[in-house]
């Protein structure tokens, strides 16, 4: 199955707005606000054996609740040739959770883990993040409550993927 581990979150206000604006941007995909999350680890494949492992390491997390800080808007890979738009999220707690889960289960990552929510992805081309975002700005990207961590099965559909949870912890 395709899989990831997340973090379910709902946004704030101003990044729905930002999400809003993007929305009738074409050439870009958003999100759906009722689907915002953070993913800490993607699984293009994963069998049974596997998702039981990821779901026993999430159920030994120790972290308690924690406030994430939503900061910049930006690209992946870069903000001149984006193919995913994002808003940057600082949370040691985020680094701390995706560096215990990665040990927990194996997993050695060759890019950078950098904490994000995904807002929008383009359908083909790179696009620039200054000139989409010209007339969009996140001030104050605001602060939310994380309180649980899942394991997710992804099926891609022509509507959009679907997520949902294999199993999920409770953060305390």
């Amino acid at each position: 199955m395709r899989a990831y581990v997340g973090i379910p979150l709902s946004g704030t206000p101003e990044i729905i707005s930002v999400l809003e604006r993007l929305h009738s941007i074409r050439g870009l995909r958003t999100e759906k606000s009722d689907k915002l999350h953070s993913t800490l680890l993607f699984f293009a494949d994963i069998g049974t054996p596997r998702a039981r492992q990821v779901c026993q390491a999430l159920e030994s997390l120790k972290e308690a609740k924690f406030t994430i800080q939503y900061s910049a808007i930006t690209g992946f890979p870069s903000e001149a040739g984006a193919r995913v738009i994002v808003v940057l999220i600082d949370s040691p707690e985020l680094t701390r959770i995706y560096n215990d889960l990665s040990g927990k289960i194996g997993i050695k990552e060759e890019r950078q883990f950098i904490p994000h929510l995904t807002l929008a992805r383009t359908r083909g081309e790179r696009v620039n993040i200054a000139r989409i975002l010209e007339n969009t700005s996140l001030t104050s990207g605001g602060t939310e409550e994380v309180i649980q961590i899942s394991l997710y099965e992804s099926t891609l559909k022509p509507e959009g993927a679907e997520h949902v949870p294999v199993c999920t912890h409770q953060f305390m």
